[in-house]
């Protein structure tokens, strides 16, 4: 009897630790590079205040154009790169067809009636070719602009 019951307990081990294990493995995946960014950078609405606004698709080439309310009035540039780092990630592990991707950071702005308009302030580059080479278990992702391409500040 201990034997049977020792077998099925590790029977229901070995269970539960392939269903864990496959779920690590195999990232939800999307159908379209479109469906990749949105899913995993978000959409931006009135009730949320960052998101995808605009996908653009040049040859092989995605214009991102994302709203990003910053987190803190430390710096933006932080905010960037903990928000992007997150959603750069996904993407690339949910649709194949994604290589490289142009991000248009928008902030917002208040004018002296409260009304709030958004202004492109930065742009970068990322590719799959650098999203292989982070280590992400280690990467701080506070300085994801350090190492994107062709960064330029915006007015």
């Amino acid at each position: 009897m201990k034997k049977l019951l020792g077998i099925i307990l590790v029977g229901l081990l070995i269970i539960g630790l392939t269903a864990c294990g496959s779920n690590n493995k195999n990232a939800q995946q999307y159908s379209t590079p479109e469906e990749a960014i949105e899913n995993s950078l978000g959409l931006y609405g009135k009730d949320r205040g960052i998101g995808v606004v605009n996908i653009k698709q040049n040859q092989s080439k995605y214009i991102v154009t994302y709203n990003l309310q910053p987190t803190s009035q430390k710096n933006f540039l932080i905010d960037v790169g903990l928000i992007i780092s997150e959603g750069m990630k996904k993407i690339y592990k949910s649709n194949n067809k994604v290589d490289y991707i142009n991000f248009i950071i928008n902030e917002p702005f208040k004018d002296d009636y409260g009304n709030v308009t958004w202004k492109s302030v930065l742009s970068f580059g990322v590719d799959r070719n650098l999203y292989n080479k982070i280590n992400w278990d280690n990467f701080d992702k506070r300085y994801l602009l350090k190492v994107v391409y062709d960064i330029k500040t915006l007015n």
